[in-house]
Order: C-alpha cells, then sequence, then structure tokens
C-alpha cells in the first residue's frame, strides 16, 4: 500500500518510543495494534522493544498516554480542509527515561 493511501485511511497519529534505542518515532495508522507489531517484526531502528507513549484518533480530539516523565513540549497542528486540530506532545530529554 502506498504512503499517500496510507495517508487518506489513517485515523491515528502515534508516538512509539524504544528504550533500548532511546528513539521515538511519530507516524500514521488505521490500526494501532497491528502497526506497533509490524514496526517491531521488522526491528526498526534494529530493536524490537517500541512501545506506544501516545497516540490521537484523527477527528476525535483524544490523547491516550501511558504514565511517564510528563515533562512535555506540546505542538499544535491544524488541516484547513475539514478543520481539525490536532494537538501532539514531545517529551522533553530528561536524566533518564522511566514508565
Amino acid at each position: 500500500m502506498s504512503y499517500s493511501t496510507n495517508y487518506k485511511n489513517a485515523t491515528f497519529i502515534y508516538i512509539a518510543y524504544s528504550k533500548q534505542s532511546n528513539l521515538f518515532k511519530v507516524g500514521i495508522t488505521k490500526n494501532t495494534s497491528r502497526r506497533i507489531d509490524a514496526i517491531n517484526q521488522a526491528k526498526l531502528g534494529m530493536v524490537s522493544d517500541w512501545v506506544y507513549i501516545g497516540f490521537v484518533r484523527l477527528g476525535a480530539g483524544v490523547l491516550v498516554v501511558t504514565p511517564i516523565d510528563l515533562l512535555m513540549v506540546k505542538f499544535t497542528f491544524y488541516k484547513r480542509s475539514n478543520n481539525l486540530i490536532v494537538h501532539l506532545f514531545a517529551f522533553r530529554k530528561t536524566n533518564g527515561f522511566s514508565y
């Protein structure tokens, strides 16, 4: 499936984190369960410990965040075509990352 097809069909924006690589990934998907499994099976970043930090259902305005250090920077995106406002949060680097 092409990127543009995925983009049009996506219903979630997600943020994933790998503790082993200390990397964050922001992406889009229509199925959060299958996407995190696919990222781990593909060993993105040569690791397979990716977990969701949070995800936003497009159009619903709901953010789900797991318990983590809540030192966040908020980013707001506005899409004119359907008056969608999405808030994403980036996590500031602290002395460590913990759950």
